[in-house]
């Protein structure tokens, strides 16, 4: 892949490389951290956020890479229940576990498909990407994650418990279904916590767009509607996403107002996680 992202900083523009942010498991999509990143004069430190796709599949030597290379000691998975009962979890060897369960989209498949079907989900969104609830479902796919109620009591837990661990804990991994929606909201929300602008938050959110490509651009899509389904249930789509960001900012100020009124994120949560991934 080796693709990259630029992030102005103070005149020195950072260059974010997928590849240098995935963590090498080939079981498990999407699979990347967000250390390295510069946010002011501090730098996330390495190995020890991670975020990616379901572990449902992942392989004993990637575990023990997660276990004795990232001393993975907690995992977040945000799918629902649905999903969470199709495709189990498969966590290294003492690895504490927290469900944060929340819908990404009111879809609901025939009983035909069943949820681990990737092909025939796929010829499902595209017959029916012409279909008025399938368009606002796409549409308002960041607005359901990060603006109604639901969404926004997962994230809140997720700092609470974030904030909870203790310092030492070692690395965090949370994680959806394709680690890219329910997860890279968490991870946006995560870096404003640390103080990044939105130029960065972006920049990662890109990174899974940039991973998903070579998937979206193996379907063949005949209509506009069809590749609006592909781009943003399949791949990432960074234009909508940015929608929320701006929808944010108009309801609560800024994204800090957000965190606060939403989220319940206060400057003491914020000083702890500052001071613990950042150095």
């Amino acid at each position: 892949m080796n693709k990259e992202v630029s992030q102005q900083v103070a005149g020195n523009p950072q260059q974010l490389v997928l590849d240098d942010q995935l963590l090498g498991l080939h079981s498990v999509q999407n699979a990347r951290q967000l250390g390295g990143y510069r946010i002011g004069r501090k730098t996330v430190k390495r190995d020890r956020l991670l975020r990616s796709g379901a572990l449902s599949r992942l392989v004993p030597e990637e575990a023990e890479m997660l276990h004795d290379r990232f001393r993975l000691r907690m995992v977040y998975d945000f799918r629902s229940e649905v999903e969470r009962l199709a495709a189990p979890d498969r966590l290294p060897d003492g690895t504490g576990f927290e469900v944060l369960g929340t819908s990404l989209t009111d879809i609901r498949l025939p009983e035909t498909i069943e949820l681990q079907d990737i092909g025939s989900i796929v010829s499902y969104l595209l017959e029916n990407a012409d279909k008025p609830w399938l368009k606002k479902v796409c549409a308002q796919l960041y607005d359901k994650v990060l603006l109604e109620e639901a969404g926004q009591q997962v994230y809140r837990r997720f700092f609470e418990s974030l904030t909870a661990l203790p310092d030492d804990v070692g690395a965090v991994l949370w994680h959806c279904t394709q680690g890219k929606d329910r997860a890279g909201c968490a991870s946006a929300l995560l870096l404003a916590v640390l103080g990044a602008d939105r130029n960065l938050i972006v920049q990662d959110f890109s990174l899974s767009a940039m991973y998903y490509a070579p998937m979206v651009a193996q379907l063949s899509v005949r209509t506009v509607e069809q590749r609006n389904v592909v781009q943003t249930l399949i791949g990432a789509n960074v234009c909508l996403f940015e929608a929320t960001l701006d929808s944010i900012d108009r309801q609560y100020g800024s994204m800090d107002g957000y965190l606060s009124r939403c989220l319940g994120v206060t400057e003491g949560m914020k000083r702890t996680l500052r001071a613990r991934y950042l150095e």
